[in-house]
């Protein structure tokens, strides 16, 4: 399997480049800023130079990779401008897959999105509520295109290493936490199985929530 990630140079993106070439899966990695190329090929992944927010040029990079087999987004950040990428950027990057014939598309948003957001507490929810209206966007705008679409909603994010006990959930009542090479290992475990097609999961470690309160999904 080949995959196209998109955010790759930091954060869930750059984990989930190194899980999945860890895993046998051909990476190439779309990023915008060229000072992150040389890490991400030294990690075995091809690199692609590209701004979300152009559309054109986000179809271009993608129809340039050669073949591939599935298209993953974790594209977010704090806006410098007041300008966000979250669904600007998962919009280039649907309809750039949808144009390049691509049908397997993998979303990360986050847990607060959708039927999730009355969960999160008034606090928090005043501090990202900006953001998850923007993921929600992209939310609508992928289950609403003819892709094979998985959805993965983590929990708060943290940088620790992987801990072998997060898993995937379609329990919507949740707020947990987890980490990112958590969340990598979730996303390659969802592109391998068709059981994720068309599902919105969310993704938190068993560890750091109560026990009993996360029914895990199996893919």
């Amino acid at each position: 399997m080949s995959v196209f990630i998109a955010g790759a140079g930091a954060g869930v993106g750059q984990e989930t480049v190194k899980t999945a070439i860890a895993a046998g899966l051909g990476v190439c990695a779309m990023i915008r800023n060229e000072d992150q190329r040389r890490a991400l090929e030294a990690l075995g992944a091809s690199v692609v130079i590209a701004d979300a927010f152009d559309g054109t040029a986000t179809a271009a990079a993608i129809t340039g990779a050669g073949h591939i087999d599935a298209v993953v987004c974790t594209l977010g950040s704090k806006p410098a401008d007041g300008r966000r990428v979250d669904y600007e950027g998962a919009k280039s990057l649907i309809d750039g897959a949808g144009s390049a014939g691509i049908k397997r598309f993998l979303l990360v948003t986050s847990f607060g999105c959708g039927e999730t957001r009355g969960v999160v507490p008034p606090p928090l929810l005043k501090k990202i509520g900006a953001a998850l209206t923007e993921k929600d966007k992209a939310e609508t705008y992928l289950t609403e295109s003819d892709l094979a679409w998985t959805i993965v909603r983590p929990g708060g994010l943290g940088d620790d290493p992987a801990s072998g006990t997060a898993v995937l959930t379609e329990s919507g009542d949740v707020l947990g936490g987890i980490n990112r090479a958590d969340v990598a290992a979730l996303i390659v475990a969802c592109l391998r199985s068709d059981k994720t097609v068309g599902k919105k999961l969310g993704a938190n470690d068993t560890a750091k929530v109560r026990a009993g309160d996360l029914v895990p999904f199996e893919t």
